[in-house]
């Protein structure tokens, strides 16, 4: 598939100030004729995320576009709720750390006319292991009821935002793109649309391939003897730390080990344990390897076995108004672009109809290129022509009136 760039023009959020020397009265008028920014970054309760073993503030970041017509209606918006990838930061989509800004997109296909107005909310998925895959984990916190107990209720408080399915969508990339998909899949009574970006899936083969390999075996079972000496009141923290140091090396295989321990946390976890907090397939033991298939399953079908998912969820997926997968060819991890291709068969055969589009890129590079040049006119499509003012619908907790103008 042949892309066609979404050319993107630089908009100003923020007020200048006026030079010294200029007239008190220009200054007031320049400030008046400003844009207001409509780019806002805040701090959320997360009560959902505690009690856990690695510790997690009590708030987390999030990140709300709202669309160019905001501030001149009172009518309620569509809401997409966005999931980055694995150790990425919410304001890295609109500080231009990821080669473009998420904001800029939006504002010129809105003024272009290419998409229905929305609102977007960067909601968060790092913890201190790196990522926690928007599922439930005793060791890293309740990431799945963080999103719908915490973000969702508290931002329908906040602003004016579609209240039901039918206004809310779900998206995300890398291990917000599995995070997106499974969200949906388990809960279609909040999200009406999913759309996934180059999601992190295993195929069927996919676990045992990446991540039963003789050296990940031997890292397992040293790091686990390196951690045995940990006080149990710090072993938390000092996993986290521990993680850090690995994404802070130069070198793919330690950044995978930090991966993989994240990945543990959030799909086979065991409190009981001790550090890393997790169960883990093979692991050495005396001269040999030992091998626990029931622990290997639960990891395959963390973000593994859509067929199966795909069965068991039909009728939520059937529900949902729109599926999106998007995956580039030349993704720089081949389990990815096979994983997304699984789930998109698995999907055909289980009679639900989804989007599987494939393009020339990767995830990194073209990103923003398909965050405003397909995944922003999918939601458009989705949405129809949006949320009238005073429309309502249950939501998750219970979210108060908007009071946020």
């Amino acid at each position: 598939m042949t892309m066609t760039r979404i050319p993107i023009r630089r908009v100003a959020y923020r007020t200048a100030a006026a030079p010294a020397l200029v007239a008190l009265a220009v200054w007031v008028a320049a400030c008046n004729t400003a844009p207001q920014r409509r780019v806002e970054i805040i701090d959320l309760p997360a009560p959902a995320l505690s009690p856990s073993i690695v510790p997690n503030p009590p708030t987390s970041p999030a990140v709300v576009i709202l669309p160019p017509g905001y501030r001149d209606t009172t009518r309620r918006y569509p809401v997409v709720y966005y999931l980055p990838g694995f150790v990425t930061g919410v304001t890295d989509y609109v500080d231009g750390s990821l080669g473009f800004r998420f904001d800029e997109a939006l504002d010129d296909l809105v003024r272009s006319g290419a998409t229905t107005e929305m609102v977007i909310v960067i909601a968060n998925g790092r913890n201190g292991l790196g990522g926690s895959f928007y599922v439930n984990s005793p060791v890293t916190g309740r990431a799945e009821d963080h999103l719908l107990a915490d973000v969702v209720p508290q931002i329908e408080s906040r602003y004016r935002v579609a209240r039901d399915r039918a206004g809310r969508g779900i998206a995300g990339n890398g291990m917000g793109g599995f995070g997106a998909l499974n969200l949906a899949m388990r809960h279609p009574d909040v999200f009406g649309a999913v759309f996934a970006m180059n999601a992190a899936l295993f195929d069927e083969g996919g676990f045992d391939e990446e991540m039963l390999s003789a050296p990940l075996v031997r890292a397992w079972s040293l790091q686990r003897e390196r951690m045995r000496s940990w006080p149990r009141d710090e072993a938390g923290e000092r996993l986290a730390a521990y993680t850090r140091e690995l994404y802070s090396a130069n070198g793919g295989f330690a950044t995978f080990r930090g991966y993989v321990l994240a990945y543990a946390a959030a799909f086979a976890p065991n409190p009981d344990a001790g550090p890393p907090f997790a169960d883990w397939p093979s692991r050495q033991d005396g001269g040999g390897v030992t091998f626990d298939p029931a622990v290997a399953e639960r990891l395959r079908q963390g973000i593994g076995g859509w067929s199966e998912k795909a069965v068991m969820h039909r009728d939520g997926w059937v529900s949902l108004r729109g599926i999106g997968i998007d995956i580039g060819r030349d993704e720089g991890n081949a389990w990815i672009l096979r994983g997304a291709r699984h789930l998109g068969q698995a999907l055909h055969d289980a009679g639900i109809d989804a989007e599987l589009t494939e393009h020339d890129g990767g995830e990194g590079g073209r990103l923003g290129d398909r965050i405003g040049g397909v995944m922003l006119p999918f939601f458009s499509r989705v949405f129809g022509t949006g949320i009238e003012a005073g429309a309502a619908g249950a939501a998750p907790g219970q979210p108060q009136e908007p009071h946020h103008d």
